[in-house]
């Protein structure tokens, strides 16, 4: 796919089992990936500061120019009923889910803009939009940032960016299996077939697709 060729595409959440797949998928690609991650990748940084996300995106604006996509998987997990849900608990969840992928948009944005093209991929859930029990926190931190995404796209349509929203079921990564013991993974979805299909929206076919969210349900 030589459209992605030397194109600068941010990743973070770049040591997880999705990350790692999409890394590896981009670079195949031709594309000029900055990954971002805790540890474990080549730019080590706590997105939860701003600070250190500018300073991260400066040396990675330095290595590879402008930033055209920013694939942003991080993201978190916590089960509970709502009775055994707190204030607190769901404050950090949004901060994760939310807030965290708010603060890399508004950085990367402005280089997608003066290019007039650009992609921002979120990874939402389906549970936010089929909700289930026991999970009320993840559910609505994860349909905010559906929501917030939506707005984005929103904004964006006359600037030549298209911000999609994915949004998996069960993905079938080790943490998974070990958390689900009893579950079938032959019904998960495939973290490297995922990764494939972020490779293929980052090129022009995910021009047209702005405010899109598209379901990746496996066989669930």
């Amino acid at each position: 796919m030589d459209e992605l060729q030397d194109v600068h595409v941010v990743v973070t959440g770049a040591a997880g089992a999705l990350g790692q797949a999409v890394v590896a998928a981009l670079t195949e690609a031709g594309a000029a990936v900055s990954a971002f991650g805790r540890s474990d990748t080549e730019f080590s940084v706590d997105l939860a500061d701003p600070g250190q996300v500018r300073a991260a995106l400066e040396r990675a604006r330095a290595r590879r120019g402008p930033v055209f996509g920013l694939v942003h998987l991080v993201g978190g997990y916590q089960a509970g009923s709502v009775l055994e849900t707190t204030a607190e608990g769901m404050e950090a969840l949004v901060r994760l889910n939310l807030l965290i992928a708010a603060e890399m948009v508004r950085q990367v944005l402005p280089d997608m803009r003066q290019a007039g093209a650009g992609r921002i991929i979120g990874i939402g859930a389906f549970a936010a939009v089929k909700s289930s029990s026991n999970q009320s926190a993840y559910n609505a931190s994860k349909a905010a940032l559906i929501s917030f995404l939506k707005s984005v796209a929103e904004e964006v349509r006359s600037d030549g960016v298209s911000v999609i929203a994915l949004l998996p079921a069960t993905l079938d990564t080790p943490a998974n299996r070990k958390a689900m013991p009893d579950a079938d993974p032959t019904r998960w979805a495939r973290t490297g077939r995922v990764a494939q299909l972020i490779r293929f929206l980052l090129g022009d076919a995910g021009a047209d697709l702005n405010g899109a969210e598209i379901a990746i349900r496996g066989r669930l």
